[in-house]
């Protein structure tokens, strides 16, 4: 597959419009040169729709999420290294942090990439085959998994673990 970075230099010769192409991969965290150059067509999708955005920037929605979750009694932890995401089996049960802490969470949110998930924080082999044979791992531009404990749907989760927030939160 085309990555974005090939599309971009095969459409425009100057490397500011090449650069500018570019960034449909990295606001997602990703790489022009790996994302696929199907990214491309959110320039066409803002051009004829328009773009939106947060007033403030995207800090001011995450400021603006995070102070609705915590009246709402979510807990944030900055900064803090997951090892793994604990299970037993049917369903998530928590996370296991750098310092062997375990935080029980009835969901868990990780905004990580599809093989260090399924390989690293929540080994899944039949998942992670799925993932490769889908051709997904260095295609996906914005990679947002998550795995439903129970209760979960009858009451807000108590704990939240997002890593690597800036600590200004």
């Amino acid at each position: 597959m085309r990555s974005l970075a090939v599309a971009a230099k095969k459409h425009f010769s100057d490397p500011l419009l090449q650069q500018w192409l570019g960034r449909y991969a990295t606001y997602s965290g990703s790489s022009p040169y790996e994302a696929p150059a199907t990214l491309a067509c959110i320039a066409a999708v803002e051009a004829d729709h328009g773009a939106w955005y947060a007033h403030g920037g995207l800090g001011a929605l995450r400021d603006a999420v995070i102070k609705v979750a915590t009246l709402n009694g979510v807990q944030f932890r900055t900064n803090t290294e997951v090892l793994r995401i604990e299970d037993n089996k049917r369903r998530v049960t928590g996370v296991r942090l750098a310092n062997n802490e375990v935080l029980a969470a009835p969901i868990v949110i990780a905004n990580v990439d599809a093989e260090h998930l399924y390989t690293d924080l929540l080994p899944q082999r039949k998942t992670l085959k799925a993932v490769r044979r889908a051709g997904a791992l260095h295609k996906w531009c914005h990679r947002a998994s998550w795995r439903q404990g129970h209760n979960a749907k009858h009451r807000a989760p108590q704990r939240v673990v997002l890593g690597r927030l800036p600590t200004r939160v």
